[in-house]
């Protein structure tokens, strides 16, 4: 996600962010992917326009006399928009934009001391807030001749990009991102939605029927009745994230809270909506797609008025009962839904909204909730319904404290080391009473006491931890990993290097009496979802492959993890026999007592297979 720094700043008042962000940022395990000026602008003036008038010996020209607090300027241009008493922005000579200065010139017997500047020419893409990429006239008490059109207009901001993992995706959001700052800077957040109250005025007439999410999803609705209105500067705060704000402002409130608090929500037009039953189900058949983009969709999860479908789920609206600018009656869907299924969206309606880049991975319930005190607060001027379909926030996740734990992963630190850490988590509402911590709401990835450590370690900084020296201790079996496979390839062996993550099926293969393969919250496919439990699995799926290319004499070796952060060598071949192959191995422990075994494992035939013991310790099979 794009961030700007002067926004991110608002949610904490007491200190000033600037350059230095980046290495709180990363000492929080946020990757920056560029950190950059928002504009090139210099010297830039609010200007009020005295007089205009056409240069009597061009058609094209015209003269305007400006006052700034600089003094008066005669500013010649050929975009005839502006009319006395306008307040605009100019570029004085000595100003620049893109490196380029301004200087006093003459044009048809006429001075020009700069340029009068438009959107475009000060930093921002005018197409996503006007129709016209003209002069650019100001409301006249927006700013004072005196005022700095920098700080006014949000020029002097920098604009940066982090790479979010993705158990943490609710950082994609200035509310999330500016309460882990707060912590790590030990300063206040501040946030003016939070204590926002319902001042209902109505009850609605909707309901929400279906039994199709669970527990762990939600789907809540709010009526609004009156005018919405977006101020100037949420305008230039959408457009630095190249969201286009010329529609209902009901619509630019939608983008406010998706990049506020990292959440889609949805706005209908009431007038539009046929039936007073709202659900969600899977969806087959064609959708009409804001900007007339009709498209047929197989298994969609969509939100019905009636039998009427009225959205994609968390990614995109319909043209049939999208809002207008001549709405004055919304309904606006706050909603948590299956990540999975989101991600499913997106691929049938072949196109990524900024919506569902989000919902594709979990959003909470929390979220939702914040969702509504956004509105609360937003829309406290007008008519506001009931919340259709609310529900009560879930206890936190409670885990034990375990102190042995905590000093064998810190190399013997005690918790007393950590106050300073605990201390901020607890700004970022962990609890830590009786021996248990209760996790934040928001915070779906942390479930285990390995998860509290991470979080400490992380505010601790893992900088302050001591380097110690690397003590190998000799062992009785020892394998040089170059000399090895240097041994194997002489031995008509190639290496290979396969994946560490294997289908549901395959991670069931457990010749080593593991465990249960550990299965990844996030994945990128079905077919790598589980931590092997053995490298045979992989080196079987590289050896069908070199058959299906007709390389049928294939000697395969790789040295590679499985689960339980084991390292094993696995040899794969199909040209030597059994025998042979043991004596492969065999000969590079030589000078060990190895044992074969009869086979006990369910997974190997016990005719075919042998385990590898030493001194009574299996090793492998």
């Amino acid at each position: 996600m794009i961030y700007s720094l002067k926004h991110l700043n608002k949610y904490l008042p007491e200190i000033k962010l600037d350059q230095s962000v980046t290495k709180a940022l990363e000492s929080l395990g946020f990757e920056v992917e560029f950190f950059e000026k928002f504009s090139s602008s210099k010297g830039l003036l609010f200007a009020k326009v005295l007089n205009v008038f056409d240069n009597p010996n061009s058609t094209k020209l015209q003269v305007v006399e400006l006052d700034t607090k600089l003094g008066k300027l005669t500013i010649q241009t050929t975009n005839k928009v502006l009319s006395k008493g306008d307040l605009t922005i100019c570029y004085p000579v000595g100003s620049s934009y893109q490196g380029k200065e301004f200087q006093e010139v003459t044009m048809q017997g006429y001075k020009s001391q700069g340029m009068l500047a438009s959107f475009s020419e000060i930093g921002y893409d005018n197409s996503l807030l006007t129709d016209k990429d003209q002069i650019l006239v100001l409301p006249k008490n927006f700013a004072s001749l005196n005022d700095d059109a920098s700080e006014k207009l949000e020029l002097n901001d920098y604009i940066f990009e982090l790479s979010i993992t993705t158990n943490r995706n609710e950082i994609n959001s200035y509310y999330f991102l500016a309460k882990e700052l707060a912590a790590y800077y030990n300063t206040k957040f501040s946030c003016e939605f939070l204590d926002a109250k319902l001042k209902q005025s109505f009850e609605s007439s909707f309901k929400f029927e279906g039994n199709f999410l669970d527990k762990n999803y939600s789907f809540t609705l709010l009526e609004a009745k009156g005018k919405v209105s977006t101020s100037f500067e949420e305008k230039l705060l959408l457009a630095k994230h190249k969201i286009d704000s010329k529609f209902n402002p009901a619509v630019n409130l939608t983008n406010l809270v998706l990049i506020n608090l990292g959440i889609p929500i949805h706005v209908y037009d009431k007038a539009k909506l046929k039936n007073t039953k709202f659900s969600v189900d899977l969806y087959n058949g064609k959708v009409n797609l804001l900007g007339n983009k009709q498209v047929e969709v197989s298994d969609a999860l969509a939100v019905f008025n009636g039998d009427k479908v009225v959205s994609v789920a968390a990614t995109m609206g319909l043209e049939e009962s999208k809002v207008d600018l001549q709405t004055s009656e919304f309904v606006f869907e706050m909603a948590s839904f299956p990540s999975k299924l989101i991600r499913n969206n997106a691929k049938e309606i072949k196109m990524n909204s900024n919506a569902s880049n989000l919902a594709s991975k979990t959003i909470t319930k929390y979220q939702v909730k914040l969702a509504h005190k956004f509105l609360f607060n937003y829309l406290k001027d007008l008519k506001l319904s009931n919340v259709v379909n609310d529900f009560e926030l879930d206890k936190k996740v409670e885990i034990n404290f375990d102190e042995e734990k905590l000093q064998r992963y810190s190399n013997g630190l005690p918790s007393s080391e950590f106050i300073k850490a605990f201390d901020k988590l607890k700004l970022l509402e962990f609890e830590f009473e009786n021996q248990k911590i209760k996790v934040p709401l928001y915070r779906y990835d942390v479930s285990i006491f390995e998860d509290i450590i991470e979080e400490l370690f992380r505010f601790y900084n893992y900088d302050n931890f001591k380097e110690i020296p690397y003590i190998q201790i000799p062992g009785e079996l020892k394998a040089d990993n170059k000399n090895f496979k240097e041994k194997l390839k002489a031995l008509g062996y190639s290496e290979a290097r396969t994946f560490t993550l294997v289908n549901e099926k395959d991670s069931k293969f457990d010749p080593l009496d593991l465990s249960d393969a550990i299965k990844l919250e996030t994945f990128v496919s079905k077919e790598r979802e589980f931590v092997r439990n053995s490298l045979a699995i992989s080196l079987a799926e590289a050896v069908n492959n070199n058959k299906k290319k007709k390389i049928n004499n294939v000697n395969l070796f790789e040295v590679g993890m499985v689960n339980a952060n084991l390292f094993y060598a696995c040899l794969a071949t199909t040209d030597k026999s059994f025998l042979e192959l043991k004596q492969d191995f065999v000969s590079f422990f030589d000078n060990l007592n190895l044992e074969f075994k009869k086979p006990k494992n369910q997974f190997l035939h016990p005719n075919y297979s042998a385990e590898i013991y030493l001194n009574d310790q299996k090793l492998g099979w």
